[in-house]
């Protein structure tokens, strides 16, 4: 899962944004967008939650950037997603929704969701990051505050349960 969203564009755009360059907004949404939107529909479960988290983190980031010199690339953009999923979550307090990802698999949203549920929060972070925002394993490390080794540990005890799941939900087919 290849975009064209990487740390020194974001870093690059930033910079511009900062010397009022306006087409550096629409550089960074190009860029941005799409990933953004993936990892915050995971994170929401929800279409029109997922435009507004990608809408209100690109609003932050441009605001910020463009009165602060020491603004983050790619990874800070995430964080700022994460921080408003969050937050978005806590304001409704409601149970998630059938729907689940925009990702693109054989099993339904219900079955996603359900594979999800039996994950850790830390599990569920951690594969939203990698798998349905396509971060790498440092970057998915630099918004948890976590070491690259535990990131990878987490993501490998995920897929084991993900396995086993899906293994034995075959079998009941």
């Amino acid at each position: 899962m290849k975009d064209g969203c990487t740390d020194a564009l974001c870093r690059r755009c930033f910079a511009r944004i900062r010397d009022g360059d306006r087409s550096a907004v629409d550089e960074l949404y190009d860029a941005a967008g799409a990933a953004l939107y993936r990892f915050a529909r995971s994170y929401c479960r929800n279409d029109a939650a997922a435009e507004d988290v990608v809408q209100d983190t690109m609003i932050r980031a441009v605001q910020y950037a463009a009165d602060h010199r020491d603004v983050g690339g790619k990874t800070w953009l995430f964080t700022i997603a994460r921080n408003r999923c969050i937050d978005l979550l806590r304001a409704q307090r409601t149970e998630p929704d059938a729907e689940e990802s925009a990702v693109e698999t054989d099993f339904s949203p219900v079955e996603v969701r359900d594979a999800l549920a039996r994950l850790t929060e830390s599990e569920q972070q951690v594969i939203r990051l990698r798998v349905f925002a396509g971060l790498t394993v440092r970057e998915t490390a630099a918004i948890l505050h976590l070491s690259y080794g535990k990131v990878r540990y987490i993501a490998r005890c995920a897929i084991q349960k993900l396995r086993v799941y899906y293994t034995e939900s075959e079998g009941l087919q």
